[in-house]
């Protein structure tokens, strides 16, 4: 009866790579011609392997890394410019609210997301390599499907809703209008630059 899209919070995997590359890109850490090595698609962090599918890879553009979906480069850049200050990271998983329910009409408590915090128990040297391409956090398909229609949507982002309106006996007896949760999750030069990405 749980529907999962919904209902259930799980480590994203390759699609939070997006969070990742609109947080560095507000930063102004990098842009989307910016180089990072990839290593030939393998390499440890603190003992701790991270692969890509797409091993032999070197020197690519941040573009490029984000079309092949490396999770080396991500996991790099992400630590090189994060793991001295994660809360700037997490920070800007809260202003996606990636760490909050949608607020859809149906909910279940197993759909409650979970975003580390740094400093809390489960924190490690690893933690900030591994949530930038998407694990070590918990969010529903939902969420991930919110960050990319805010992108679609100029930078909105809008509560979801399944009924748009209550009828009885063919009298509508409740209309739910659309909610917007963020005016603008991020700047327009963020928004080009990670729409261009997501069209290659």
């Amino acid at each position: 009866d749980l529907n999962y899209g919904i209902g259930k919070a799980t480590e994203p995997g390759s699609i939070f790579k997006l969070a990742t590359l609109m947080s560095l890109l507000e930063d102004k850490y990098v842009d989307i011609n910016s180089k990072v090595d990839c290593e030939g698609g393998e390499k440890i962090f603190h003992g701790l392997r991270i692969r890509d599918s797409h091993l032999g890879t070197g020197t690519i553009t941040v573009k490029d890394a984000f079309e092949i979906s490396s999770n080396v480069a991500f996991a790099k850049l992400a630590y090189q410019y994060y793991q001295e200050n994660p809360s700037k990271f997490i920070n800007h998983l809260h202003n996606f609210r990636l760490d909050q329910i949608t607020g859809v009409d149906l909910t279940a408590s197993s759909g409650k997301p979970y975003i580390k915090k740094a400093g809390s128990r489960s924190w490690s040297k690893t933690t900030i390599p591994f949530m930038a391409h998407g694990y070590e956090e918990l969010v529903t398909p939902l969420h991930m499907l919110m960050l990319y229609n805010a992108v679609a949507n100029n930078g909105k982002m809008m509560r979801p809703y399944l009924v748009s309106s209550v009828r009885q006996y063919r009298v509508e007896i409740d209309k739910i209008q659309p909610q917007v949760l963020v005016e603008k999750i991020c700047s327009d030069q963020t928004l080009t630059q990670v729409k261009e990405c997501l069209l290659a």
